[in-house]
């Protein structure tokens, strides 16, 4: 039988663990939205200049 000094740390191990992977999930959503927005709007390097319609000018802030 194990001592709950010996648990605890298992359980926070896996806690850690899952909440680790769980953050590297939503980062990597994040990316792949962002990814596919800036194509959508036509911007190919993050750095490049934008020039857009009036209309997506509007748009852009929604996203």
């Amino acid at each position: 039988m194990q001592s709950t000094p010996e648990l605890g740390g298992k359980l926070w191990k896996k806690i850690i663990i899952v909440t680790v992977a769980s953050i590297c999930l939503i980062a990597a959503g994040s990316v792949i939205q962002i990814s596919s927005t800036l194509k959508y709007l036509g911007v190919v390097d993050i750095l490049s200049a934008i020039s857009l319609p009036d209309v997506e000018k509007v748009k852009a802030p929604l996203y």
